[in-house]
């Protein structure tokens, strides 16, 4: 699935790490790179290799994603697809710092969800 979402999202590969871990290690991971004392639902941590190859980590906070799969009434692959590809929109350099941003960022997401989740 995150290959086919990168393809959908940026028309090419490039390696891409995916962790799933449990609240106590996303706070650690949030407190040591983000300053934020809480856990998260996604951390992304892009990167260029000696190469210039650009690539990325992404991990995925599965307690969060248990929790905003019931929210939202999905599965929970389902919104571990959609925290995937939030991620992988932030590896090519979407964020959400902005209402501008957010909102196409959440486009790209959206455009791309539609595409690689079965209907």
């Amino acid at each position: 699935m995150a290959e086919a979402a990168w393809r959908v999202i940026d028309g090419r590969t490039m390696p891409i790490t995916i962790r799933m871990t449990d609240a106590r290690e996303m706070r650690a991971l949030n407190t040591r790179f983000r300053q934020k004392r809480k856990a998260t639902d996604v951390l992304t941590f892009p990167y260029a290799d000696h190469d210039g190859v650009q690539g990325g980590d992404i991990v995925i906070g599965i307690d969060h994603a248990i929790r905003q799969a019931r929210a939202r009434r999905v599965s929970v692959l389902e919104e571990c697809a959609r925290l995937i590809v939030h991620g992988l929109a932030h590896v090519i350099g979407y964020h959400h710092a902005s209402r501008t941003a957010f909102a196409a960022m959440r486009t790209v997401e959206f455009e791309t969800l539609i595409r690689v989740l079965p209907h």
